[in-house]
């Protein structure tokens, strides 16, 4: 019998242990993009620990919407019905400390257009109430529409409804810090008047806003300034008599435009290096020039000999002034003679006048 086991065939088994795949570098750039971002994320921190405030607001605003309202701007810059989004103009666009750029501003402004929405007394007029924005600040101007004038052609005393619309707004102030500067307005129309022109109208107008706002419960320490303008200023420069130029301008001042006028009002006199009036004394307004030659002056008189006299003197005490006195009676009063008698004190010629008729 033959052995099983020798003609069994004898297989041999390589198990060929391969290697792991190569799972390639996309985990690479996944890390390098990590670390670029981190890289740019920490060069964006350390640059704004590098700028002040005002540069770093200025940079944060560059990027929003400047518009002061939602909905874009209408022919009356309060747009009441507007929907659609004003695009974003970022060109000549100025950043740093223009007070225009700051969130507050903003709110501001659309703090007090939903206020002025919501005040139902103001629903008539919104083609007569234009709002805008300033480099002094938030602007409210009241201006007049064919038919229902804000005031009567020069007249300083609003109508009713200017009244209405000037108390309403009253009630919109309140709450809001900002100080309110009054303008004044007018057209071209000119005075017949000498004594009164377009200066004073424009004064009284603003001057009787303030009353009547004041009156409405508006603190009279919430006034700034109050202004007239005339008619330098139109808001129809094509057409300067027009009555829309008659109108009274309400502005929310800013903290910069505050900052302005205290500088401007307060500084008065300093550029010219003028005198300070003290205790009711007189100013010195010479330049200092002038009072350097008026000090040279003085020395000069102070070292000049007292040797030196003035002529002049000494031929007015030669004047024979007693001997006239001598010629009249010791004792006796101008215009009488020695004996109590009156004196005829007139010349010759003055005698030969013919006396004047009496009726």
């Amino acid at each position: 019998m033959v052995d099983e086991n020798k003609t069994r065939p004898i297989v041999v088994k390589r198990v060929k242990k391969a290697e792991h795949g190569h799972h390639g570098g996309s985990w690479k750039i996944a890390f390098a993009d990590f670390m670029t971002a981190m890289f740019a994320i920490f060069l964006v921190l350390w640059l704004l620990l590098a700028l002040d405030d005002d540069q770093r607001r200025g940079i944060g605003q560059y990027f929003q919407d400047p518009t002061a309202f939602k909905d874009p701007a209408s022919r009356e810059v309060i747009d009441f019905e507007g929907e659609r989004q004003a695009p974003i103009d970022l060109e000549g666009m100025p950043i740093g400390r223009d007070w225009l750029e700051t969130e507050e501003m903003r709110e501001l402004a659309e703090d007090f257009h939903e206020r002025v929405m919501g005040i139902p007394e103001l629903e008539d007029y919104h083609d007569q109430i234009l709002m805008d924005l300033t480099e002094d600040g938030l602007r409210i101007q009241l201006v007049d529409e064919e038919g229902r004038p804000m005031y009567e052609s020069g007249s300083a005393q609003p109508e009713p409804h200017t009244q209405r619309i000037l108390r309403a707004l009253a009630e919109a102030f309140e709450g809001i810090p900002n100080p309110i500067s009054i303008s004044g307005h007018t057209d071209a129309r000119p005075f017949v008047r000498d004594d009164y022109d377009n200066w004073f109208l424009s004064a009284d107008r603003a001057n009787e806003a303030r009353v009547i706002l004041r009156d409405a419960g508006l603190g009279s320490d919430r006034v700034a300034q109050v202004s007239g303008y005339a008619d330098t200023i139109p808001f129809d420069r094509e057409d300067p008599r027009s009555p829309v130029n008659r109108r009274i301008s309400l502005t929310l001042l800013s903290p910069d435009a505050i900052s302005r006028i205290a500088e401007r009002e307060g500084s008065v006199g300093e550029s010219l290096d003028m005198g300070q009036l003290e205790e009711g004394g007189p100013v010195d307004l010479l330049t200092p020039e002038e009072r350097r030659e008026r000090d040279e002056g003085a020395q000069l008189r102070r070292e000049q000999p007292p040797d030196v006299e003035d002529p002049e003197p000494e031929q007015e005490a030669e004047d024979p002034e007693p001997e006239r006195e001598a010629e009249e009676p010791e004792g006796e009063p101008d215009g009488e003679d020695a004996e109590g008698e009156p004196r005829d004190l007139l010349t010759p010629e003055e005698r030969r006048r013919p006396e004047p008729e009496t009726w």
